[in-house]
């Protein structure tokens, strides 16, 4: 009886083919690669801490019977200063243009948010009687959509309308 081996030379082709090497990264690219992951982990952490902080205020306002904010008159309020422009990283303001008469919730929708350096270029373009040198695009951007939804959501928890005559 005679073996053959038949095993031995295609075993040797499939595992050439199975047993790539792997590319070997230097330094550099696994340390920017580390440093994006520790980065995205500290925000992630950040945020949560935030919302945690932002839960315990209120928390602690509603068991002290704190009132929220009350707007009386029109203007531009300015925000806490977690808030930013998404384009400049400047202060935010808004103004409120509806709110519930029942409640005075300001509703959604009913929120201007613009950004400080846009206010005081409207107010001097008023007082001198221009058109306003607008630098921001907020309607381009999706960095203002999302600041608008967190404003509205600040507004509706921490700020009620006053009308004069109620």
């Amino acid at each position: 009886m005679q073996v053959v081996n038949t095993t031995s030379a295609p075993r040797d082709r499939q595992l050439g083919a199975l047993a790539k090497p792997r590319p070997v990264f230097n330094i550099d690219r696994r340390c920017s690669a580390a440093m994006r992951r520790i980065a995205a982990f500290i925000e992630e952490r950040a945020e949560i801490a935030k919302a945690e902080i932002t839960a315990g205020f209120q928390r602690a306002r509603r068991d002290r019977g704190l009132p929220p904010i009350m707007l009386t008159g029109w203007k531009h309020y300015r925000l806490p200063q977690h808030f930013e422009c998404p384009e400049c990283g400047g202060r935010v303001c808004f103004e409120v243009d509806e709110w519930s008469t029942a409640t005075g919730i300001p509703t959604a929708g009913g929120i201007r948010v613009m950004c400080v350096a846009e206010e005081e270029e409207l107010d001097r373009a008023m007082q001198a009687d221009e058109d306003p040198a607008w630098e921001h695009k907020h309607w381009q951007s999706t960095g203002w959509m999302e600041l608008i939804r967190r404003v509205e959501r600040f507004c509706a928890s921490n700020v009620r309308v006053e009308t004069g005559g109620a």
